[in-house]
């Protein structure tokens, strides 16, 4: 749904599946062909974080068990999310 709303076609999962752990930053790459610094990076990486919120939001039991997720990773070095 995030590239159609870029008039783009979707990306097979089995292609975008080895990049979704690298969060935004991977899904920007495979997506778009991006990588930071692009002139385009910064901008679709907020529309994707705001994509991501609303759409995670909207899945029944994720938004109840998000702040459980959140605080149990505070204050460790693992990074994880969609930064």
């Amino acid at each position: 749904m995030w590239r159609a709303a870029n008039d783009l076609a979707p990306v097979p999962a089995e292609l975008a599946r080895p990049y979704t752990s690298s969060g935004a930053r991977g899904l920007l790459k495979v997506g778009f062909g991006l990588d930071p610094g692009d002139e385009r990076y910064e901008a679709l990486r907020l529309q994707f974080l705001d994509f991501y919120a609303r759409e995670f939001a909207s899945i029944p039991g994720c938004s109840t068990a998000w702040p459980n997720c959140s605080i149990s990773s505070t204050g460790t070095d693992l990074p994880w999310g969609a930064w």
